[in-house]
């Protein structure tokens, strides 16, 4: 039995050994034909992509561009609030879209995450637009 595991070791840490010397091989080596086969130059780590609808949402919140809007004109440019919050200051809550959050290897895929975005409108007692924020909602 310790004969089997010390075979299967030596097997995996040649195999490991082996892609190793051919990663660092692709790497070091120019290749020098009219395509880039630089295996390594092309691997992204981490990526982030924004959908158009969180685009154009944040791209409204950090213009300002509705602040100092009557409430009937928000509605107008956005559309009815998914919710309302009535505290001091009334709150309007849209869907601001979605972040997708992914890890690759080249052109793999190895997990990616979805984050959800809001973007609240506060009014204040005039019923005009006080401030606006985009947030991650869980």
């Amino acid at each position: 039995m310790r004969k089997k595991l010390k075979i299967i070791g030596i097997f995996l840490t040649s195999i490991i050994g082996f892609c190793f010397i051919i990663v660092l091989g692709l790497h070091i080596l120019p290749i020098k034909t009219n395509y880039s086969l630089h295996i390594l130059d092309n691997i992204t780590i981490f990526k982030e992509q924004q959908d158009e609808q969180y685009k154009e949402m944040y791209g409204i919140y950090a213009n300002n561009s509705l602040i100092g809007m009557a409430e009937e004109e928000v509605i107008r440019q956005l559309g009815e609030p998914i919710k309302i919050f009535k505290y001091s200051d009334k709150v309007y809550m849209y869907n601001a879209g979605h972040i997708y959050k992914g890890l690759f290897l080249g052109p793999c895929n190895l997990s990616t995450e979805k984050h959800n975005y809001v973007l609240y409108v506060t009014f204040d007692e005039t019923d005009k637009v006080k401030s606006t924020i985009v947030k991650e909602r869980p």
